[in-house]
């Protein structure tokens, strides 16, 4: 619930948790989806998983992509999405804020 943004989601700062992890994942997404369709990877699907250290593992769902296209979908996204390109600038040593974009797992 609670409107367009989703409800509130702890974090300290203003870039921590909640509604910036929404808009990296709705920028990703919609830069996802262009990338792919440049590269000719079919994108049926991405999922945004966040740990407590702020790391993301993005599980795409583009069944005729290689895992190696889609670590090169990930680093395009993170060069053209600028939430995706703040986010890793603001990594620190203690803090890397990695995305890790991954083949979804086969079930």
């Amino acid at each position: 619930g609670g409107g367009p943004f989703g409800g509130g989601g702890g974090g300290g700062g203003p870039f921590g948790g909640g509604m910036f992890d929404q808009m990296l994942e709705w920028c990703s997404k919609s830069h996802a989806q262009d990338i792919a369709r440049r590269m000719g990877i079919d994108l049926h699907n991405i999922d945004f998983k966040f740990d407590a250290q702020g790391n993301c593992t993005v599980q795409v769902d583009a069944p005729n992509a290689t895992a190696e296209q889609i670590r090169a979908l990930g680093e395009a996204v993170q060069e053209e999405c600028p939430i995706a390109r703040f986010r890793k600038s603001q990594a620190t040593a203690d803090a890397p804020k990695k995305m890790d974009w991954i083949p979804l797992p086969k079930s």
